[in-house]
């Protein structure tokens, strides 16, 4: 019985040595993997390191051709400068999301993309913004094709362009927020469209100015002895369509543009003032 007992606390002994030296065999394991791991680790980033001095560093990728497109105002030296790219430059010390975002950081630059192509070529393409006319918001900004408010105007800049007054900067910047502001830039943005149409009753370049009330509408001032059309909200296509007959009624009878005003507020309804010393038409 004794004998009995003796293996027995002799089996569990030897057992407790071996879970022992297992556990121990498997620590060792365990640490000698995540060195290896951390080895691997530094090994890969001395490598990396090293191909990124090697790459950065040789003549091979050097920039030697700078491509431009899409510039219009811009001329390529003011982009060069913008972008901070220079022939001599390491294409891959570059960093194209940078170089992109000092672009789109000019007020003309509306969108911007940048490449490298290897071995030594940078690519930019961009686009500027096309300005329709200028906003009196307190300063004058000038307004883009898509209504929003890009740059201070210079004078220089406004030469040409539609004066949008009775705006503020608040409606062209929250717009989407408030449904008289949306209404109100929407309804400019059309006359400005119609404007630039080939064909249109009254082109752009012939519009001084253009009034914009939030209850009234729009009144369009041209640079014709001071006309101006009082054109309301909404229904404009047609509304400029009943212009263009008056105007070939008034053409035929030899009072071409002889009027002071047109009110066309109410589509069903033309008003016309006319010019000192005209007959009045209606």
């Amino acid at each position: 019985m004794r004998s009995t007992k003796k293996r027995i606390r002799q089996n569990k002994l030897k057992s407790n040595v071996r879970q022992r030296r297992l556990r121990l065999r498997r620590r060792t394991v365990f640490c000698l993997a995540g060195l290896g791991v951390l080895a691997a680790m530094w090994a890969l980033s001395v490598v990396l390191v090293f191909s990124y001095d090697v790459f950065t560093h040789t003549a091979y990728f050097q920039t030697r051709r700078i491509t431009i497109q899409g510039n219009q105002r811009l001329t390529q030296s003011q982009l060069l400068k913008q972008a901070g790219v220079r022939e001599g430059n390491n294409i891959f010390s570059t960093n194209l999301t940078l170089t992109r975002n000092k672009l789109i950081a000019h007020p003309w630059i509306k969108s911007a993309m940048v490449r490298r192509e290897i071995p030594d070529t940078i690519h930019i393409r961009i686009q500027e913004h096309s300005p329709v006319a200028a906003a009196d918001i307190g300063d004058l900004f000038l307004i883009n094709t898509s209504g929003d408010l890009f740059k201070r105007a210079t004078p220089e800049e406004i030469k040409g362009l539609p004066l949008v007054t009775g705006v503020a900067a608040s409606d062209f910047l929250h717009r989407h927020q408030q449904k008289k502001s949306e209404r109100l830039i929407n309804a400019v943005m059309d006359i400005l469209d119609h404007g630039c149409r080939p064909g249109a009753v009254i082109p752009s370049a012939k519009v001084e100015r253009i009034h914009a009330d939030k209850d009234l509408g729009l009144t369009l001032y041209t640079d014709v002895r001071h006309q101006f059309l009082k054109l309301g909200f909404g229904d404009y296509k047609q509304k400029f369509s009943k212009i263009r007959r008056l105007m070939n009624i008034m053409d035929k009878d030899r009072y071409a543009m002889d009027f002071q005003s047109i009110d066309i507020t109410d589509e069903n309804r033309i008003v016309v003032k006319p010019a000192t010393g005209s007959s009045a038409k209606s």
